[in-house]
């Protein structure tokens, strides 16, 4: 019974990240440090996941931070579509919303 429950389940994890590089060695002058500065400037990203028993149900990207508005279309455009085929597959009913 208790797996019946946990198959069902679908965790929702969010990261941030940026696209910057920057190199970690390079050369200088015998006996001279090498210094290197980073002058370019990269976009933060969000990265939204809702992992599920059996992989990835559904993912997106967003520039920038999440709020709200964001939040709201990931898990009514990707997440609830995704949750409505994967219910229809295993043969579950599912209401429309």
């Amino acid at each position: 019974m208790f797996l019946d429950h946990y198959e069902r389940a679908v965790w929702v994890d969010e990261t941030g990240f940026r696209t910057h590089m920057t190199r970690t060695r390079g050369w200088s002058k015998k006996g001279t440090r090498l210094r290197f500065s980073s002058r370019k400037r990269s976009s933060p990203y969000t990265q939204v996941c809702a992992m599920g028993w059996k992989g990835i149900v559904a993912q997106w990207v967003f520039p920038k931070g999440l709020d709200e508005k964001r939040w709201r279309t990931f898990v009514l455009q990707k997440l609830l579509p995704a949750l409505r085929v994967q219910s229809r597959k295993e043969g579950g009913v599912v209401k429309s919303a």
